[in-house]
């Protein structure tokens, strides 16, 4: 089961990715940029979670200082 977390989570890096014993999909920021809570994103699957990870990050993207040349 593992091998699709791991995918998950080199795709998302800082994110630990388990699925529940519900079969939910979660990830939790394993790196915080802050101090506090942790975010947490879930789905009913992985294809959901990665679609929420991508929402969840795209901020931070948005927000990156970018780099000329």
């Amino acid at each position: 089961m593992r091998p699709v977390p791991r995918q998950i989570e080199n795709a998302f890096p800082g994110w630990r990715v388990w699925r529940s014993d519900e079969g939910w999909w979660y990830a939790t920021r394993v790196m915080p940029r802050a101090r506090g809570t942790s975010a947490t994103v879930y789905g009913p699957g992985p294809e959901e979670l990665t679609r929420a990870l991508a929402e969840e990050e795209t901020p931070w993207l948005e927000r990156a200082p970018s780099v000329s040349a």
